[in-house]
């Protein structure tokens, strides 16, 4: 038998490439769930994202967009989140007060 291990790609690495779909996060956190206890790293980690990066995927899914874009721009995610808190607000859409109040308080906790 070998002791090759297979490893699965994170899920950010895969949906940077095209791989996997945005939707598809949610298989790839279930994975987490069912890993083994010797399993240590954050569910962030899993998914290859950093802490704040996953933080606000939570606040408002359709960030993962904007994460990439970040990535492949090499801008902070401060930076790109602070633009997208300012389309929210331009297009004063109700659905997405919620996302806008998370996003911009974890923006201030950031900047002040």
């Amino acid at each position: 038998m070998s002791n090759i291990r297979t490893e699965v790609r994170p899920f950010f690495d895969l949906y940077s490439r095209g791989e996997v779909s945005a939707e598809q996060i949610g298989e790839f956190t279930s994975q987490w769930h069912a890993a083994p206890d010797s399993e240590q790293r954050s569910l962030a980690a899993w998914l290859g994202m950093t802490q704040d990066e996953y933080d606000v995927f939570l606040m408002d899914p359709d960030t993962l967009p904007v994460i990439l874009a970040a990535r492949r721009a090499g801008r902070s995610l401060v930076q790109v989140i602070a633009d997208y808190v300012a389309q929210l607000r331009l297009a004063d859409r109700p659905e997405d007060e919620t996302a806008l109040y998370a996003l911009s308080h974890w923006l201030g906790r950031r900047v002040a």
